[in-house]
């Protein structure tokens, strides 16, 4: 049986969910002293590596938990630790061509166990975009011999994704420097970083990304109280991306893969320099046109055909969201009465529910809030407090068409830093979210894997005879080719229609035709 019709491609074939623990416990170096009360927690997913072995690919890298905490003499003091961690998710070994994932901190917990020993433990989670190839194919005894078939071809838009080569920059910056301190006596209490990118174009052979690398610290001095620091850094980078098409939405990713700080002394003090090494790639989302065949017939000989119901995924959207957004909190509601200044504070979106209003993904949840802050004692010193509130959000994201009802999603935002305005009944916070937003609709087409002759049965016309044919509602001409056994093109030329196939495999409309002439 000779194959007539062959189609192979790339699609996305699954969004697979891939989750890890890891833990460690920690004890303080003898240089610190003991805990008190920690003030502030956070954890964050490092990925190192990527493995594939035969039926699946594993994501492994590490945890990096920071802790700011007050020792055993009220000096606020931070440490830092990591646990390892690895995350597999199964692929169709055969078939696979690459699978995507950007691993996260999903949840996590540290507790004191004792008064220089932490227990930690976080959970890492990511959708693992599977890409794997495919092959279609039609055959039969129709198509060997002579005789060629009459087919109708209908193109199926299946979502494929490519991502470039990964590169790595290094970044280092003075961003404080403290007239008159001894470099000994400064402590970086704590050290941040993020990189909030707004969009990728494409170049050749390679994609730009563009954004702004921030970095930022909490430093302590003496005989003065915390405070916050930052800088950003405008970036502007490319990295090689073979086979980047116009027609791709390119949404980059930068990840801080090493942070450093160091107090370095310097003719007039002290400086406070951030070394940082950035990880760039840029992911390409679009729609591969696959066509198919869809249906087929002899004009000489009787056939028959066998289909099968073919399931994919068709891209809707694909886009990098960067909003600025804000909102108040009344100081009642916080559990530091005397709160006097905010000098560290982060936002987490955690989004619970997602819903379409015409072209608008509307997007619910609630903004989670941690920090420092710094009270006023009875005393009238100052002293150090962990912050930590909930405000709920909702944020409405426009798509380019409408929100398909049965659409898929694929949302991740990353923690930014927010900034408190207080005053005397509430507190103003602005924020960024920053994030990836990507949607897609299942779709099913009925696709020919057979056709095959049937019987010796010869179908000729007969010369001067003509055939006067009504369409029934919704008949598509080549309907009717087949019926008559004719070429859908004669059929059409002989009634003077426009042959055009349509971009979804059914041929023009033939409301307007009350009769069709068949020759």
């Amino acid at each position: 049986m000779e194959i007539k019709s062959e189609t192979k491609f790339k699609k996305v074939s699954s969004v697979a969910e891939l989750s890890a623990e890891s833990s460690v416990d920690y004890t303080l170096p003898d240089y610190l002293g003991d805990v008190r009360k920690i003030l502030y927690t956070e954890c964050e997913a490092r990925p190192s590596g990527k493995f594939t072995d035969e039926g699946k690919v594993e994501f492994s890298g590490i945890a990096v938990y920071n802790v700011v905490y007050l020792d055993s003499e009220n000096k606020p003091t931070g440490v830092s630790f990591t646990s390892d961690y690895d995350a597999t998710v199964k692929c169709p070994a055969e078939e696979l061509a690459g699978v995507y994932a950007e691993p996260a901190v999903t949840s996590y917990n540290i507790r004191l166990t004792g008064p220089r020993r932490f227990s930690a433990k976080a959970v890492i989670g990511a959708s693992a975009t599977v890409v794997t190839e495919d092959l279609i194919a039609a055959s039969g005894s129709a198509f060997d011999g002579d005789g060629v078939p009459e087919t109708l071809t209908r193109v199926l838009n299946m979502r494929a994704t490519d991502v470039s080569e990964r590169v790595e920059r290094e970044y280092a910056d003075v961003i404080e420097r403290l007239d008159g301190a001894i470099a000994d006596e400064v402590q970086v209490v704590y050290t941040g970083s993020d990189v909030v990118l707004e969009g990728a174009s494409a170049g050749e052979e390679s994609a730009t990304v563009k954004g702004a690398l921030n970095l930022y610290a909490v430093v302590s001095v003496p005989d003065a109280p915390l405070y916050f620091v930052e800088k950003r850094i405008p970036i502007e980078e490319t990295v090689p991306f073979v086979g980047v098409m116009p027609e791709m939405a390119l949404i980059p990713e930068g990840r801080v893969v090493s942070l450093v700080s160091n107090v370095n002394a310097d003719e007039t003090g002290s400086e406070i320099v951030i070394s940082a090494v950035v990880e760039y790639a840029v992911r390409g989302e679009y729609n591969e046109g696959v066509r198919t065949v869809a249906d087929a017939f002899m004009k000489t000989n009787p056939t028959e055909n066998t289909y099968r119901d073919y399931r994919y995924t068709e891209l809707t959207e694909c886009v990098r969201v960067v909003e600025s957004m804000s909102c108040e909190i009344e100081r009642s509601s916080l559990p530091c009465e005397s709160l006097c200044q905010v000098v560290y504070l982060t936002a987490t979106p955690k989004v619970e529910k997602v819903s379409g209003d015409g072209n608008v993904l509307k997007l619910e949840g609630e903004m989670r809030f941690s920090g420092i802050a710094s009270e006023v004692c009875e005393d009238g010193g100052v002293a150090y407090t962990g912050l930590k509130f909930t405000s709920p959000f909702e944020k409405g994201i426009k798509c380019v068409g409408a929100v398909p009802e049965d659409v898929k999603f694929e949302l991740s935002f990353t923690p930014t830093v927010a900034t408190a305005i207080i005053d005397a009944e509430s507190i103003e916070i602005n924020y960024t979210i920053s994030g990836n937003l990507t949607l897609s609709e299942p779709k099913c087409a009925s696709v020919l894997t057979s056709c095959d002759v049937i019987g010796e049965e010869k179908y000729e016309s007969s010369p001067g005879r003509i055939t006067v044919y009504y369409p029934e509602s919704g008949e598509t001409l080549f309907e009717i080719a087949r019926k008559f056994h004719r070429s859908q093109d004669s059929v059409a030329r002989d009634n003077n229609i426009a042959a055009t196939t349509a971009a979804d495999g059914g041929s023009v409309s033939l409301a307007e035709y009350k009769r069709i002439y068949i020759f």
